[in-house]
């Protein structure tokens, strides 16, 4: 479930868009945040004037805007995008790092949609979920399961739902283990809260299936206790994280809680990574 092309900008992303004939990528600063300076880069007239793969690389390295020393994070552009009611959908996944060694990582399946306030027609800029690029509505996954229950042939959204929600869980895993996770020197309890963003997208082939794509994923993220599905969602997933994190501090098994488990080591649960390498 993790966005393939994304990279960061050099010469041979241009390679690979003219290879892959990937015409439109999204473009950011690789350490920005709220999605300011995020905007579309569309490549289509630069392949079409091209007279070879060699005079668009050359056209291409300048990048995608004028100063190309900056350090640019390149994602696909998703074309075929989940919406609910003609307006896109994002999902935020927040994920608890309980315990490093061994190494617990719970994940809330509640999660928290963020759903754009304007259709495609509406705005230029509703494809950026965002509350920077656009005012945000929210919506509860189980609303958004509701809502493809109603749009989609019968017996095939709980399918989709359960779909997603494997594939959100193998990008946690995926994420966790890249990153290496290790504990510090001390014996102190370790801790952390994370903020997965995924994109959903039909992709263009036959079968009907949403796939979850990690577009971020954030440091000390806003968890949304304001927003409309905050006493639903995020209050739950705040008081259960908190449990666990007290009764590991103390010593004592986590609790039962409605988090998922994602990697538990100490019982060998995810920590077999062959399955998302």
């Amino acid at each position: 479930g993790i966005v393939h092309g994304s990279k960061l900008y050099d010469t041979q992303v241009c390679e690979y868009a003219w290879t892959a004939n990937l015409t439109r990528w999204v473009h950011k600063p690789a350490r920005g945040a709220f999605g300011m300076g995020v905007s579309l880069w569309d490549l289509h007239g630069m392949m079409a004037a091209a007279g070879s793969k060699e005079d668009f690389v050359s056209s291409c390295t300048a990048g995608p805007d004028a100063d190309s020393s900056k350090d640019l994070l390149l994602q696909e552009f998703l074309s075929h995008p989940v919406e609910v009611s003609g307006r896109k959908v994002e999902i935020r996944a927040h994920v608890l790092v309980a315990r490093t060694s061994p190494l617990l990582v719970l994940l809330d399946p509640n999660f928290v949609v963020k759903w754009a306030s304007k259709t495609s027609a509406e705005s230029e800029h509703s494809w950026i979920v965002n509350s920077h690029a656009q005012k945000l509505d929210s919506l509860l996954w189980s609303e958004v399961a509701a809502a493809l229950e109603a749009e989609l042939p019968a017996g095939r959204a709980p399918q989709v739902v359960a779909g997603v929600a494997a594939g959100i869980r193998r990008a946690v895993r995926a994420v966790v283990y890249a990153a290496g996770v290790s504990p510090k020197p001390d014996a102190r309890p370790r801790w952390e809260i994370f903020g997965a963003d995924f994109a959903l997208d039909w992709g263009s082939g036959p079968e009907l299936r949403a796939t979850p794509f990690l577009l971020d994923w954030n440091m000390r993220p806003g968890i949304g206790i304001a927003c409309r599905c905050g006493l639903a969602a995020t209050m739950p997933f705040v008081r259960d994280a908190f449990s666990v994190v007290v009764a590991l501090s103390d010593g004592l098994p986590p609790p039962e809680t409605h988090l998922e488990v994602v990697v538990d080591e100490a019982q060998g649960v995810g920590a077999d990574v062959s399955d998302i390498c």
